[in-house]
């Protein structure tokens, strides 16, 4: 097995779906040149994809318990006037 780490740009947005390849492990959340970007490691002979669901959420406003997500990281965008907290639901949505 090989694994690499990847990054994706998620949209800023409370619900998002990206499409990574199966088992991918999701490292971090972090903004990079004012793009909301989420970094994962997987295997490289991985052939099939996932759809997972991202949370974002201002400070302040309503956040997904613990038992439905996992906190990723926190991205400060517009020179921190924006703060969003990142999480991963927990379920699986689609296998392809």
């Amino acid at each position: 097995m090989t694994f690499v780490v990847h990054k994706q740009v998620v949209a800023a947005a409370a619900d998002r779906l990206v499409r990574l390849p199966m088992g991918a492990e999701i490292l971090c959340a972090r903004e990079q040149r004012d793009a909301i970007c989420i970094w994962y490691r997987f295997d490289v002979d991985t052939v099939l994809t996932q759809e997972r669901q991202i949370v974002m959420c201002g400070t302040g406003h309503p956040a997904p318990s613990p038992a439905d997500a996992h906190y990723i990281g926190t991205v400060f965008l517009h020179g921190g006037d924006l703060v969003l907290h990142v999480f991963e639901r927990l379920h699986l949505v689609r296998k392809s």
